[in-house]
């Protein structure tokens, strides 16, 4: 059974936990990501708390035409497919179906770096840090990007 739970706005995409076990982060189809406490300090209970959100959407979204005889248009710039804290538990990776993969701080929240050329169109994929946070790396099909930090 579960120790605790939470209902969220939008449909969860992705979660994670902190690396110290303290926070639960949830991306949604949307574009947001949802920072929450995970025992209450006072009662030293298991409950999450909603501390910050954090929103990844770019400030102008595109559309791109997907299937030209359908014309349905799709917003790439929404989904949140991938939540990866940094080793150290300082920065939170996230991966989103555009063609970013972005790096938080996790006590801020302040975004430390954009990184391009990662593209999910229909698939969600996630990304991940090098053991020494070095490196990030994000698949997609039959292409590897790796990014030195």
């Amino acid at each position: 059974s579960s120790v605790c739970s939470a209902n969220a706005e939008d449909y969860i995409s992705s979660a994670a936990i902190s690396n110290d076990g303290q926070s639960a982060i949830i991306g949604t189809v949307n574009g947001r990501v949802k920072f929450y406490s995970m025992r209450n300090e006072v009662t030293r209970e298991w409950k999450l708390n909603d501390t910050t959100q954090i929103d990844v959407r770019p400030e102008r979204a595109f559309e791109v035409r997907i299937g030209s005889e359908d014309g349905v248009k799709r917003d790439l710039a929404k989904k949140v497919c991938g939540i990866v804290p940094s080793p150290s538990d300082r920065e939170i990776l996230i991966t989103t179906n555009d063609a970013h993969v972005r790096t938080y701080m996790k006590n801020d929240k302040s975004l430390t770096r954009l990184y391009r050329g990662h593209v999910a169109l229909n698939n969600c994929i996630r990304g991940t840090y090098s053991n020494d946070e070095r490196f990030l790396m994000s698949p997609l099909g039959k292409v590897l990007s790796i990014w030195d930090k």
